[in-house]
Order: C-alpha cells, then structure tokens, then sequence
C-alpha cells in the first residue's frame, strides 16, 4: 500500500480521508474533483502547478521491493 508521500507527487492538494473510495490507497480524489492517478506523468489534475521533477521522483527506499 503506498504511502502519502509516494503517491501523486505533482499535486499537493490530495486530501486524506478514511472512509473515502481511494481508502485503499490512504487518500480520495483531489480537492478540486479531479480523477485520481498514481503517477505524477498521468495526473488528469490541471488546476494545480506542478512541483519540480525531483520532487516528483521516487526516493530510493519506494522504489525498493
């Protein structure tokens, strides 16, 4: 199960949310109703600058089976 910060990195506007649908994955769609995605390339959210491609890039320790 990923965590927070190995989710959707491009976009902070994620909200966590327990008894939401995406539960699985710790988080719901984003604030402003956009589709959920996993990888930062895939992000259908538009309304939201994205952060600098290191910040979007794994860290060694997510990447690791």
């Amino acid at each position: 199960m990923p965590s927070a910060r190995n989710t959707c990195a491009s976009c902070q506007h994620w909200l966590r949310h327990d008894t939401a649908p995406m539960n699985q994955h710790g988080m719901h769609p984003c604030a402003h109703g956009m589709r959920w995605t996993y990888l930062p390339p895939q992000h259908s959210c538009r309304q939201w600058a994205k952060r600098p491609a290191a910040a979007q890039a794994p860290t060694a320790s997510e990447t690791q089976p």
